[in-house]
């Protein structure tokens, strides 16, 4: 049956389990300051720590160290040194629940979870979501209508904010492949979503390198119009009347797109600069150009909705 032992001459209080070997022993050693062992007994051990062992091993496999390293009993810190350490339930780091730093809550079954990961001197720290599945989301979000602020050299970089709970449309940055820009675009609930850039102040918003109109193509009718190229609110389109006539523009197509109040436009006869091209109507979704062309003729355009 298992016992207890007490060696004076070893200075050692041992609980044997009886098993035929030291394996499964808690012996608590006054030669080596304090060391409480569970396992194997004969295993060397470090003063002042808390040591778990397994069979055969002359180290521990685990150990707690209550001073962190640190010759300074008083230090008030804690090391733990082991392969992996499991913790269930809610734990709290920094503090009791009510004042702590970080809450780590129990995840799913078989879920996804957060690995933090220290890098490198100087290339920075990791916090990214690991999972069995090919891909998995990270979310970061604050309470309410706080914000997740990302910061560099100390100063806000950029603010994400949600100012209701009942917003649906959002921003999403994409990556993209060699060759390729990065996409920046607009998701969410609705069908139809603006984007909408909005300086601070009576300043403009500044573009470095010019605007492109890409997407789905303008549409044209009138002035038997024989070829058109562009985007969706500027392009050229090539007359074929000789005389005055007039060219409606339906932006972005069939797919289009819409000003809430209106277009301004230029529009240029590029073959014979002398032919006026003026902009006659406006709607929503067309303009109206008019103007005196020759067959053949080419106009560029370009609008801008307000």
């Amino acid at each position: 049956m298992p016992y207890w032992k007490i060696d004076s001459y070893a200075d050692t209080f041992t609980y044997n389990n009886y098993l035929g070997s030291a394996n499964g022993d808690l012996t608590a050693e006054q030669e080596s300051n304090g060391t409480l062992m569970l396992g194997d007994q004969t295993a060397a051990s470090t003063a002042g720590k808390l040591q778990f062992l397994s069979s055969g091993h002359g180290t521990s496999d685990c150990e707690i160290d209550p001073y962190g390293g640190s010759a300074t009993v008083d230090s008030g810190a804690l090391a733990v040194n082991c392969a992996a350490v499991t913790v269930t339930g809610t734990t709290y780091l920094g503090g009791v629940a009510g004042n702590e730093s970080l809450a780590v809550l129990p995840g799913q079954t078989g879920g996804d979870y957060a690995t933090l990961t220290g890098l490198a001197s100087g290339v920075g720290v990791s916090l990214h979501a690991s999972s069995t599945m090919a891909a998995s989301n990270l979310f970061l979000a604050a309470k309410g209508s706080g914000a997740v602020v990302l910061q560099g050299n100390g100063v806000s970089s950029l603010v994400a904010q949600a100012a209701s709970g009942s917003d649906v449309n959002y921003l999403q940055v994409s990556a993209n492949v060699t060759g390729a820009a990065p996409i920046l675009s607009v998701q969410g609930a609705d069908a139809n979503i603006a984007l909408q850039l909005t300086p601070k102040g009576n300043l403009p918003v500044t573009v470095i390198g010019g605007l492109q109109s890409s997407g789905a193509k303008f549409t044209t009718s009138g002035c038997s119009i024989s070829a058109t190229v562009g985007g969706p609110v500027a392009g050229r389109y090539t007359s074929g009347t000789t005389g005055s006539c007039a060219a409606v523009i339906t932006f972005g197509g069939a797919v289009g797109v819409t000003a809430t109040n209106g277009w301004t436009c230029w529009a240029n006869d590029e073959t014979n600069i002398a032919d006026k091209q003026t902009v006659t109507a406006s709607t929503t979704t067309t303009v109206t150009i008019t103007g005196t062309t020759v067959s053949g003729d080419v106009i560029d355009f370009g609008c801008m909705g307000y």
